[in-house]
């Protein structure tokens, strides 16, 4: 996990960096990762130009998507799941609002893109929390797990694969030589 917080923060550093003109070249920040089984939360400082990452706190607690959705007969998310998702992500945000975070983003992932209504639960979340929740495609999650994998690796990259298991898709990602990325979906 710690490899996929480390990019997904090098992400939102950088990304993050270029809409927001700080004084101070480190910005705690909150990333949310809304998986099929589990959210995910960490709260670290980042340097906006460099975008070198310090956690400070992590967090996770299980929420169960992709059952509610086997457990229903409509591919969308229950009442229930619904409730209880924004009562976790309100407690995340609150703890890292304590920690001194002040900027937040987050992505969902394989549930959200199954279920009828993922987009527009994310959509609400964001609007909620006042911060982007994006439904991420499984290239894309495919990519940002090859990327946390190496970030502190600097050379031979070419001879990497980064297995990424979810909770509710699988994907190997590795860099190609025209500097592209391979993905294969499991």
């Amino acid at each position: 996990m710690k490899k996929q917080v480390y990019f997904l923060f090098f992400f939102f550093a950088l990304s993050v960096s270029m809409l927001f003109a700080e004084k101070s070249e480190i910005v705690r920040r909150a990333f949310f990762d809304i998986g099929s089984g589990a959210t995910k939360m960490v709260v670290a400082d980042v340097h906006v130009e460099t975008g070198e990452i310090k956690i400070l706190h992590e967090e996770s607690e299980k929420v169960s998507y992709k059952l509610d959705l086997e457990m229903g007969t409509t591919n969308e998310f229950t009442a229930s799941i619904q409730d209880k998702a924004l009562l976790i992500m309100a407690k995340m945000k609150w703890n890292a609002v304590q920690k001194g975070a002040v900027q937040f983003a987050g992505i969902a992932t394989s549930a959200f893109r199954t279920a009828k209504n993922g987009k527009e639960f994310a959509d609400f979340m964001s609007k909620v929390f006042h911060f982007p929740i994006v439904v991420i495609n499984q290239k894309e999650e495919a990519i940002l797990g090859f990327i946390a994998a190496v970030k502190e690796e600097q050379q031979n990259l070419e001879n990497i694969v980064v297995w990424d298991i979810g909770g509710g898709s699988m994907q190997m990602a590795m860099l190609a030589e025209r500097g592209d990325y391979e993905i294969f979906y499991i």
